[in-house]
């Protein structure tokens, strides 16, 4: 699924991310809030049933910035 999402910390610019995947091929994903909530939200969303589109839907209109990640333990 992970391919499949766009990467809104623009590390594709800095470090030729294709991918929301590419982000966690690395350190970058775990150290990175951005793509730590995008991250989280795809999970989520996932365990919710939504499909791939309705996820990336989710992800280009930046639902996944409300998510707190000190509150999930993050």
């Amino acid at each position: 699924m992970l391919y499949q999402l766009p990467c809104f910390c623009h590390c594709d610019r800095a470090l030729g991310h294709t991918s929301l995947h590419s982000c966690f091929e690395g350190l970058h994903g775990a150290e990175c809030s951005t793509c730590a909530k995008e991250g989280y939200y795809a999970y989520k969303m996932s365990l919710k049933g939504k499909t791939v589109k309705q996820i990336r839907d989710g992800v280009m209109r930046k639902d996944f910035e409300s998510i707190d990640l000190n509150a999930i333990g993050m």
